[in-house]
C-alpha cells in the first residue's frame, strides 16, 4: 500500500532520490516515506512531489533531529538558610 501511495504522489526523480537516500540512510528514508504518507492521508498533497520537495523534507527532518540532539544543562543552585556568599567568616 505504501508503494502505491508513493508511486501516485512522487515523480520519477523524487522516487530515484528517495531510493538513493534509502541506500545510505534507510532510517531517514523511512521517516520521509512516513511523512509523505501522513500528508497524503490528511489530504495535504495536491500535486506530485518532485526531487526538490524531497530535499526540503530531508532538510526539515535533519533540522528537527539536530534540535532534539542539542542538550541544555542548567544548574539549579540551592541557597541554604543562613548561608550568604557575601559573608567571609574567615576574615573577621
Amino acid at each position: 500500500m505504501t508503494i502505491t501511495i508513493l508511486n501516485r504522489v512522487l515523480t520519477n526523480e523524487a522516487r530515484e532520490r528517495l531510493s538513493r537516500v534509502k541506500i545510505v540512510r534507510p532510517d531517514r528514508a523511512q521517516a520521509v516515506e512516513n511523512y509523505i504518507i501522513k500528508l497524503y492521508s490528511m489530504g495535504q498533497i495536491h500535486q506530485k512531489l518532485g526531487e526538490k520537495d524531497i530535499v526540503q523534507i530531508l532538510d526539515g527532518l535533519s533540522r528537527d533531529s539536530q534540535q532534539k540532539q542539542q542538550t541544555k544543562i542548567t544548574f539549579n543552585r540551592k541557597n541554604i538558610a543562613g548561608d550568604d556568599e557575601d559573608d567571609d567568616d574567615f576574615f573577621d
